[in-house]
């Protein structure tokens, strides 16, 4: 005959693979330990929201382009490409209004990149002679744009007229050449309206001219 505490450590043994007391103090500490990891990963979700729209710049893919989103942060673009450490002033909108950026180089871009921020967010990037491949299927992907707008090139001290296309939905405009094209610059921001987009990030005036 088993007697009863024999009878029980058996039991024990039988149900739950070993004769060792389960501690539950260790199961809360591990269920503990997995909620900060998922707030961790969740923390380093929300700083790397921009990579899809990086990785697309970096491929000049602006067809397939991701939109920028609102939050986009400064620290999250300086992981992913090499950013100037001295911001410089200027001005963007209508009517202008001071503004900072700072350079930055990326791979496949031989002119500097400026990132416009504010606050610690950026607020556009700028592209200049960016060499994109097929521009007639880039625009036919893209159709017809929300508004067209008069700007002065970088280096020609004439306005040229309608030709910065604006896709506000999208986060692109691009500045086109005198033929309509080649893509001579191009800026991404996220999307807003063409008519915020004027007001708050376009500028353009003629280039200065060198002594």
């Amino acid at each position: 005959m088993i007697r009863p505490t024999l009878a029980a450590a058996a039991l024990s043994l039988c149900c739950t693979g070993s004769a060792t007391p389960i501690d539950k103090s260790n199961q809360h500490r591990s269920a503990h330990d997995a909620g900060a990891h998922l707030l961790e990963a969740g923390n380093a979700m929300t700083t790397s929201t921009c990579d899809a729209t990086f990785d697309a710049l970096l491929r000049k893919d602006l067809a397939l382009l991701p939109l920028m989103p609102a939050d986009c942060a400064l620290a999250a673009l300086a992981a992913r490409i090499e950013l100037d450490g001295d911001d410089r002033r200027g001005v963007l909108g209508r009517p202008a209004r001071a503004a900072t950026y700072r350079g930055a180089r990326a791979g496949g871009y031989r002119d500097t990149v400026e990132v416009w921020h504010r606050d610690g967010v950026v607020a556009k990037l700028v592209f200049e002679q960016p060499q994109l491949a097929n521009v007639p299927a880039l625009l036919a992907t893209l159709g017809e744009p929300d508004a067209r707008l008069d700007y002065y090139p970088t280096t020609v001290p004439r306005l040229r007229e309608r030709g910065a296309w604006v896709f506000a939905g999208r986060g692109l405009t691009l500045f086109m050449s005198g033929d309509g094209a080649n893509v001579v610059r191009f800026e991404v921001y996220p999307p807003t309206t063409a008519a915020a987009y004027e007001r708050e990030l376009f500028h353009t005036e003629p280039p200065r001219e060198r002594p």
